[in-house]
């Protein structure tokens, strides 16, 4: 290819890369991204069911985190897979890990 042809494919090329980048930073609310917010909002579930009084609360117990454990690693696979992945999700996944783990501890102790 010539200097001049370069040249010339190099502003579409660039502005499609651009476009690129501006979509995926746009990607918030993927599906990954609501799965964590789930993960988020079962803390206080698990944590108010750690409290009940009930025969069916062991199960009940031990399925959200059973569900959280399975949603943790669906959201990773999924955003890798499909590529959905986000800066927010990015920065929510940790967030989660350590609500849940801090959660449960703190069921555990009181």
């Amino acid at each position: 290819m010539t200097a001049t042809a370069e040249r010339l494919l190099a502003g579409p090329l660039r502005r499609c890369r651009l476009r690129d980048a501006d979509q995926n930073s746009i990607k918030v609310l993927t599906l990954p991204t609501i799965l964590t917010l789930g993960r988020v909002a079962a803390v206080p579930l698990f944590i108010s069911t750690f409290y009940m009084d009930s025969w069916w609360i062991t199960t009940a117990m031990t399925s959200i985190f059973i569900a959280a454990a399975i949603t943790d690693w669906l959201d990773g696979y999924l955003a890798r897979k499909m590529r959905l992945g986000s800066a927010f999700g990015a920065f929510l996944d940790p967030v989660a890990d350590k609500c849940h783990n801090n959660g449960y501890h703190f069921g555990l102790l009181l």
